[in-house]
């Protein structure tokens, strides 16, 4: 045995001697009886695999597809609201449509620009009671706010009144957007019926440590008593 090893090494040595006259790198792989053989890694594997045709190209990302919000915002971003105004009341169809809010803003400020509010309290109507209908009650203070407003806008001072007080009564927390409603009624000459507005909010701002939003009502209050 020590014999065959003397020779293994013997032939080593020669090798070594003949690859460095020629100029060539030693040998890296031992002897299999010197060192115990080596498992080749998945780069040297891959290194030595035998080329296929030249340098394979760069897998291609996988486009990603384009979603229902992509559509309505790239109509909004150039302008075309007709096809907007379709895409987001497409959605609206979805009960589980998770961007229902961004699609309702946009439709309230579009048809009520327009004029046409018995379309936006239909779909405020019908979209408070899909989130009823889902046990959501984050936005409905805001959006029967938006009803009572728009019905204000459109004539129907009596009902956006009524619900004004019922709002009130419901939401006394929110009551730091009844500013604009009071605002609203000055600017459409309903002095009277926003008296008893703006007096019941400004009870329920004083009950709070809002100054500014007492401050503002009070000056609210001032300018409606002086019209009457």
């Amino acid at each position: 045995m020590q014999l065959q090893l003397l020779g293994m090494k013997v032939v080593e040595d020669s090798l070594a001697n003949l690859l460095s006259k020629l100029g060539l790198p030693p040998l890296k792989a031992p002897f299999p009886e010197q060192k115990a053989a080596q498992v080749p890694t998945e780069e040297a594997v891959s290194e030595s695999a035998p080329a296929t045709g030249g340098e394979q190209p760069a897998p291609e990302s996988v486009p990603q597809p384009v979603t229902a919000l992509d559509q309505f915002q790239a109509a909004m971003r150039e302008g075309n609201h007709e096809s907007a105004i379709q895409l987001a009341q497409d959605a609206l169809q979805d009960p589980q449509c998770s961007e229902r809010a961004t699609y309702v803003s946009y439709l309230i400020k579009q048809f009520s620009e327009r004029k046409e509010f018995s379309t936006a309290i239909a779909l405020l109507q019908q979209e408070r009671q899909v989130l009823q209908d889902q046990g959501e009650t984050r936005y409905e203070p805001g959006y029967f706010f938006a009803q009572n407003k728009i019905l204000a806008q459109s004539g129907d001072i009596s009902g956006a009144t009524e619900g004004f007080h019922e709002f009130l009564t419901k939401y006394p927390n929110q009551v730091k957007q009844m500013p604009a409603a009071i605002e609203m009624y000055l600017q459409l000459g309903k002095y009277v019926e926003a008296l008893p507005l703006a007096e019941k909010a400004l009870e329920l701002a004083k009950a709070g440590t809002d100054r500014d939003l007492q401050g503002h009502l009070m000056e609210l209050l001032d300018a409606l008593r002086r019209k009457i």
